[in-house]
């Protein structure tokens, strides 16, 4: 059984599910596909500290504009909506509002995000990320070392 990951986003409680792992590692292939070289760029750009995680670690600006620009150059609007949405798996996801008693499944993405905004949006991706592909994620802090 899948184990669930809690998080407060925005005084929003979510519950997130690992996906099946078959696809989360399709996704993650699609993923390598569009951001390998920005990642890599960056990632050697990196000034990281001994037991100091990727995220924690001073990056250059330049490299960063740098990576951003190519990953707009590979992502059409439509290549970003359907990463969204296969990101966020409505029966993998359940959230509880305040005043709430609670948990229930989004039933539609575009309402729910519609409602509580792109940034919001952004901030579940960051933890959907977090919780289908955080191991790999994190082991790339080890690639400069």
């Amino acid at each position: 059984m899948r184990k669930p990951h809690e998080r407060e986003i925005d005084g929003i409680d979510y519950v997130m599910y690992e996906m099946n792992p078959f696809k989360s590692s399709a996704l993650l292939t699609r993923l390598l596909k569009l951001l390998g070289k920005p990642i890599a760029s960056m990632i050697s750009g990196i000034d990281k500290k001994e037991g100091q995680s990727l995220m924690d670690s001073s990056f250059d600006e330049k490299l960063i504009g740098t990576a951003v620009e190519e990953l707009s150059m590979r992502l059409s609007e439509k290549e970003v909506d359907r990463l969204m949405k296969d990101l966020l798996v409505k029966d993998l996801i359940t959230f509880k509002e305040e005043g709430a008693d609670e948990f229930r499944k989004i039933s539609n993405l575009e309402t729910h995000f519609g409602k509580h905004g792109l940034l919001h949006l952004f901030k579940v991706v960051k933890f959907s990320l977090e919780v289908n592909f955080g191991d790999f994620f994190g082991g790339l802090a080890e690639l400069k070392e």
